[in-house]
């Protein structure tokens, strides 16, 4: 079973676009700056969204506070034409990721700088990812519909239902806040900024996530909109446990 080693998140829009700043460059690149996430609050952490000139993401600053405990964590983006360098860093360890990067999509990641990849990526007609496949030949199987991730399949098996709130954040930040399969599939950060092809059309309203030696998840969202429809928080409940996420600009 793969899991994100993202910080501590419990995990880890409309079809954000990648948008090349420059020649060859890929990047993805929101539409207007009043509608960038700017930060997501949760019972256990504040993440902060820091973007640069074109604005790209660049850095996530961590603040974590559980348990009656604090502590920090950075996450940096390092773009280049081609390639996606992510840097991990919370107190006392650094993990690092790369992503190859082939028509503005997610081709290959490769973990702590290993010269062979742990997965490689592939995409429809459409653009959405059809398949991850990892080092061990173990394959995660995605299914669409009406332009949504309905059905995973393979090392997590996962079935998601919509609604009509329109995914138009310039990130996906759902891949951050739920605590089901929805957040396997960011793994690093990399669905989370629109690099593994089309996102889901739509916010998800359940999700039932099932992963080998644990009880069948059941989750459902609810979300808070303000005067201009943008999303300000999200209601979760995780088998009979509940939260709010809020999202700011």
């Amino acid at each position: 079973m793969k899991t994100t080693n993202i910080l501590i998140l419990t995990f880890l829009a409309a079809t954000l676009t990648l948008v090349s700043c420059e020649k060859n460059r890929t990047k993805p690149e929101p539409t207007h700056q009043e509608d960038i996430v700017r930060t997501i609050t949760t019972d256990s952490y504040t993440a902060e969204f820091i973007y640069d000139e074109d604005s790209s993401l660049s850095r996530i600053d961590m603040q974590y506070h559980m348990a009656g405990n604090s502590s920090t964590g950075t996450v940096n983006f390092i773009w280049s034409n081609d390639r996606l360098d992510i840097e991990n860093s919370s107190e006392g360890y650094t993990l690092k990721y790369s992503f190859t990067i082939e028509n503005g999509r997610a081709a290959a990641m490769f973990s702590n700088e290993r010269e062979t990849p742990t997965a490689t990526f592939e995409y429809d007609t459409e653009g959405h990812l059809s398949h991850i496949t990892w080092t061990d030949e173990y394959k995660d199987t995605f299914t669409w519909k009406n332009g949504n991730m309905t059905a995973v399949s393979g090392t997590m098996d996962a079935e998601i239902g919509y609604g009509d709130i329109v995914n138009n954040t310039n990130l996906d930040f759902i891949h951050i806040i739920s605590p089901g399969c929805l957040s396997q599939i960011s793994y690093p950060y990399s669905s989370l900024i629109g690099l593994l092809g089309t996102s889901s059309a739509n916010m998800p309203e359940s999700e039932s996530c099932y992963i080998d030696g644990y009880e069948a998840l059941k989750i459902t969202y609810s979300y808070t909109l303000d005067e201009d429809g943008r999303i300000t928080a999200v209601d979760i409940n995780s088998g009979g446990h509940k939260s709010t996420v809020k999202i700011g600009y």
